[in-house]
């Protein structure tokens, strides 16, 4: 009798954080060469880019609205079972997708949830804080990607405007209901976005604990990380 299961397509999607360098696109390349089939792996492992990939232009954060369509899209042209990985800004998106496309997941882990709450003045804080500001009278802001700010991010008006009132908790309580999808989330990052998640928080939900984890999941954390997520049934290997 065949395995049905082994048969079936199985699919990875990573979806990353706006301003995650060089040293943090590392985590997509790695878990890629450890879990794609055509390096011995279970998966087709899919590795969503948040912006293009022109390292000279500025680097455009368009609206999540536009980055959920960009990953629903995707899924909908994929059959099998898939696995979603989201980090960072990249948890916002993966948290933002309709009901339909949760429930076409079989595990979602996040990975640096940003903040509960969404508010714009705090966001605007924070880009003053890395030293931006806004650009024109159009609410778009800009933060510098270099010493000299010859090369920026450049935060549209509409992204800063739908983090105003978004409930990343509230979203995380749905998905941990989804009666198909299992949530994840990844804990004890030392530069974490946001206060450490109670589980009573989220019923349903599992935890995942990386001790002194670093934001940016270099080096031996990343390693900690890659193991953590196959050991608690995150990936299969």
């Amino acid at each position: 009798m065949y395995n049905m299961r082994i048969m079936k397509e199985r699919h990875l999607i990573t979806y990353p954080g706006f301003a995650e360098g060089k040293d943090a696109k590392g985590l997509y390349t790695e878990l890629e060469g450890l879990h794609d089939r055509k390096y011995g792996g279970n998966y087709d492992v899919h590795i969503l880019p948040f912006y293009e990939q022109n390292t000279d232009a500025d680097k455009v954060v368009r609206s999540i609205g536009e980055h959920v369509s960009i990953l629903q899209a995707y899924m909908d042209s994929l059959d099998g079972e898939i696995t979603v990985i989201g980090k960072c800004g990249g948890s916002r998106v993966v948290v933002s997708m309709d009901e339909e496309h949760i429930a076409r997941t079989e595990r979602i882990a996040l990975i640096n949830i940003p903040p509960w709450k969404g508010n714009r003045l705090g966001v605007e804080k924070m880009i003053h804080g890395w030293g931006g500001g806004p650009v024109g009278d159009d609410g778009t802001w800009y933060i510098p990607r270099d010493a000299t700010g010859s090369k920026r991010y450049v935060v549209e008006n509409d992204y800063l405007d739908e983090v105003d009132g978004f409930d990343t908790l509230d979203r995380c309580r749905l998905i941990a209901r989804s009666p198909s999808a299992e949530l994840y989330i990844v804990r004890g990052m030392k530069d974490e976005v946001v206060r450490v998640v109670d589980t009573d928080e989220i019923p349903g939900a599992k935890f995942i604990d990386i001790e002194n984890g670093d934001h940016h999941l270099t080096g031996a954390s990343r390693q900690i990380a890659l193991s953590a997520l196959a050991n608690h049934g995150v990936l299969e290997r």
